[in-house]
């Protein structure tokens, strides 16, 4: 009695037979014409090959691990799901900092005074070396007299209190006949600014004194 697979069957059958897939009705047909022909029993192996291959790569897959992208998606997606507030809340947030700090910057630079310039001088006289003045609590750029000064020797900076501690370094290679350098605010006292020359020498070659009020 002729069945449905005396003719080869199909290779969408044999990928649904090696799948376990094939519809009941058609088993019986399908198994008896696999006894009887060896092609379509090696068409059956190389589709049952197909599949075992095609369930491995989707077993590696699903193990590993997430990317990036995959990180930063899932957690955008939990972000926009959470309630309208939260996320509306957040993003005013980041526009007011947007728009406020660039204002908040310019202000500060606009209320910020500008800096004072002092002369130091470096002559003694019987009472010592000559304090120059300055206020307290604005920057200041000190200039001194550098004559006699060379760019090969000049210079590293240093600025200390009334107890020795210094308070800011610096270096310098100008030795043009005026140089200077810029200071923070100070607290009121009495500061000696030293230049020493650029190692190896290191010796001291200038001494200012400065009082801020």
């Amino acid at each position: 009695m002729p069945t449905e697979y005396d003719a080869h069957p199909s290779e969408q059958a044999l990928e649904q037979y090696a799948m376990g897939r094939l519809p009941e009705d058609q088993l019986a047909g399908l198994e008896e014409h696999l006894l009887i022909c060896p092609a379509c029993q090696d068409r059956l192996a190389e589709a049952d090959a197909f599949v075992q291959a095609t369930r491995q790569a989707a077993h590696n897959f699903l193990m590993l691990p997430p990317s990036r992208w995959q990180l930063i998606r899932a957690r955008l997606g939990r972000w926009l799901e959470s309630p309208t507030p939260v996320w509306a809340a957040a993003a005013a947030a980041v526009l007011a900092v947007a728009f406020l700090l660039p204002r908040f910057v310019w202000t500060s630079a606009q209320n910020q005074p500008p800096a004072l310039t002092v002369v130091l001088q470096s002559l003694r006289g019987p009472e010592g070396i000559p304090m120059s003045q300055a206020p307290a609590g604005r920057p200041l750029r000190v200039t001194w007299d550098a004559a006699g000064l060379s760019e090969a020797s000049c210079c590293r900076l240093e600025l200390v209190d009334e107890g020795g501690r210094p308070v800011a370094t610096g270096q310098t290679a100008e030795a043009a006949v005026r140089a200077e350098w810029r200071l923070p605010p100070l607290e009121p006292g009495k500061y000696w600014l030293r230049l020493y020359a650029l190692p190896p020498e290191q010796s001291l070659l200038r001494e200012f004194g400065l009082q801020v009020r």
